[in-house]
């Protein structure tokens, strides 16, 4: 924005606390790549390590009943399980692999759900099963 309305490098660096050498290539990159600089990339480097106390929180969610938590279902699966853990705060971002991992390390196993029809045909047993 500073650089749009004509501030120097200097200028922007001292109102940003910035290096000017970091503005320089900021503005660089903006001018080869747009709006998609401020997209959010991969991050370089060793993954981040969740804390005893996070995880300790993750396994207590993933262990409670989901309908005592105030979620409409019976069973966690992972990409439940994430999506409550985000949206009460636990964790700002994490990925269904990280949180597969962290919960196998817990030892603890998410069961699938099943899910079937029945009918009220006298006959359905048979029918299915033969």
């Amino acid at each position: 924005m500073h650089s749009a309305h004509g501030y120097t490098v200097q200028k922007i660096a001292k109102v940003t606390c910035l290096h000017e050498e970091y503005v320089r290539e900021l503005i660089r990159r903006f001018n080869r790549e747009g709006v998609a600089l401020f997209r959010e990339r991969a991050r370089s480097g060793r993954p981040v390590e969740f804390i005893p106390e996070v995880r300790a929180d993750i396994v207590k969610i993933a262990l409670s009943p989901p309908k005592l938590l105030g979620c409409p279902f019976t069973r966690w699966s992972v990409p439940k399980l994430l999506e409550h853990i985000l949206k009460v705060g636990v964790v700002r971002r994490m990925s269904d692999e990280t949180l597969r991992q962290i919960l196998k390390e817990e030892g603890v196993h998410l069961q699938r759900t099943k899910t079937w029809k029945d009918s009220k045909d006298p006959r359905f047993r048979t029918k299915k099963n033969g």
